[in-house]
């Protein structure tokens, strides 16, 4: 189950960052890892980012309800 959870869990991970405003740790969680460090490696091997650079710039949308979503 790893192996395809490191080769799909880039796309929902990369999702989530940029939509919502939850930590990395309940990112990570939600696309399967224990560890936020493994996914911000994961991150960095396949997209060549890491979780900062793919947050949205600004203040999150005030009009969002919880974890960023509205």
């Amino acid at each position: 189950m790893r192996v395809q959870l490191s080769v799909l869990g880039a796309d929902p991970a990369e999702h989530l960052l940029r939509t919502t405003g939850l930590p990395l740790a309940a990112v990570a969680r939600r696309v399967g890892y224990e560890s936020p460090g493994a996914l911000r490696a994961l991150l960095r091997r396949r997209l060549g980012k890491g979780p900062r650079a793919l947050r949205p710039a600004g203040p999150p949308d005030p009009g969002a309800g919880p974890g960023g979503v509205p």
